[in-house]
């Protein structure tokens, strides 16, 4: 709900609700894993990351304040925290193709390329046909140093899913740091 209320630019009345609902129910995992998603759409990460922890005080097997607390913690660059979150979450589920992408992403940005690698590796299996795994290859093969490869990454990205911004923007990006 919180991507689509984005996407409509209403989230200050949907914003309400939903910190609304989370005071009228303190604790109930999932209303506090929306209200995470929601100070994470709007930036507050420091926010989100204190209401994550709530929810998963209240159920601390809780996949998506799981993912959510992770990708909080990677907004704040504080990666150890985004690895812990995703690893935990993917012991619980191991086929959850989003937590394993996320994985690889929180690898890559702590340069453990090695492991970044192999937990893409584990995403593109899980589901080859998202494009986020490419975009996320893309990053590695820019932090290897090799720009061709990761410009075709992206272009994969970009044909898997034509409306993943990121990708654009990092292949744009290459072009104008390489030619």
């Amino acid at each position: 709900l919180v991507e689509l209320h984005t996407r409509k630019g209403d989230l200050g009345a949907y914003g309400a609700s939903v910190e609304a609902k989370a005071r009228a129910f303190p604790g109930d995992a999932d209303i506090q894993a929306e209200l995470g998603q929601l100070y994470s759409a709007l930036r507050q990460n420091e926010r989100a990351v204190t209401v994550y922890l709530r929810a998963l005080n209240d159920d601390p097997d809780d996949l998506s304040a799981l993912n959510g607390i992770g990708l909080a913690y990677m907004s704040l660059h504080q990666y150890d925290g985004a690895v812990d979150a995703f690893e935990h979450c993917l012991r619980i589920d191991r086929e959850l193709f989003q937590c394993q992408n996320n994985l690889g992403a929180a690898y890559l940005e702590s340069n453990q390329l090695k492991l970044g690698k192999e937990a893409l590796d584990r995403a593109f299996h899980l589901a080859p046909e998202r494009g986020e795994t490419f975009v996320n290859y893309g990053y590695l093969d820019d932090a290897l140093g090799d720009w061709q490869k990761a410009t075709a990454e992206y272009g994969k990205a970009i044909e898997r899913y034509p409306y993943l911004r990121e990708a654009y923007i990092d292949l744009a990006l290459d072009y104008e740091r390489h030619g």
